[in-house]
């Protein structure tokens, strides 16, 4: 497991309303590559949803769960104002691929498992984790500590997290309704507010900056 240290910049206004006011200006700086990058998420997620067996399985751990934190790590890289390319999806596959399916299959199964268990605790857990992509692709964290860190910078602010996470319902039923068309638009939104919150709680708390693994500790 690695060590880490915190570095604690000034923060930024943290709040649902804000957040997507944010997401919406990155957005409109950063729109082809964002739909790029959703739109080859969500073409892929779909494809893969057509296997059956143990194929469907293995496809969903081992490449539409790092897509997604390579998605996600995208739509941070869209809230600090850089420039988001279509490659950078793929980023979990070539920095931290063992612990980016890892950390996929983790979190599945703890929000599967929280469902399953009444709704609430589903949710609860969604929000509480919802930072582990960014911490794995982003900060390099292994799984376990990704974990433990999204859990940390969570805790003050669970309340924003879940409107943030809750007003994206409304934003994806808005895209459905016009013929599907907006729905990558909204799903692009959405997750541009969620970096956002992580961006700005981040800089208020302290970043988790991992002492580089030996050699090989990349692993399962």
């Amino acid at each position: 497991m690695q060590t880490m240290k915190t570095t604690a910049p000034p923060g930024q206004t943290i709040s649902a309303t804000e957040a997507y006011r944010a997401a919406l200006a990155h957005f409109r700086s950063n729109w082809l590559g964002l739909l790029l990058i959703i739109t080859a998420y969500t073409f892929v997620s779909i494809l893969t949803s057509t296997a059956t067996g143990p194929l469907a399985f293995l496809l969903q751990v081992l490449l539409v769960g790092p897509m997604g934190f390579g998605t996600a790590y995208a739509l941070l890289v869209a809230t600090r104002g850089e420039t988001v390319e279509l490659n950078q999806i793929a980023v979990p596959f070539q920095r931290c691929y063992a612990q980016s399916v890892w950390g996929s299959l983790l979190l599945s199964s703890a929000l599967l498992a929280g469902v399953v268990f009444f709704l609430l605790p589903g949710i609860y857990l969604a929000v509480r984790l919802v930072f582990v992509p960014y911490l794995i692709v982003d900060e390099e964290l292994d799984a376990i500590s990704a974990f433990r860190e999204s859990w940390r910078r969570s805790q003050s602010w669970q309340l924003e997290i879940f409107l943030t996470m809750l007003l994206a319902l409304p934003l994806m039923g808005l895209g459905l309704a016009f013929f599907g068309v907006g729905f990558l638009p909204a799903a692009a939104w959405s997750g541009l507010a969620i970096a956002y919150l992580f961006e700005a709680i981040s800089e208020t708390l302290g970043r988790a900056i991992p002492v580089p693994p030996a050699p090989g500790h990349d692993q399962f």
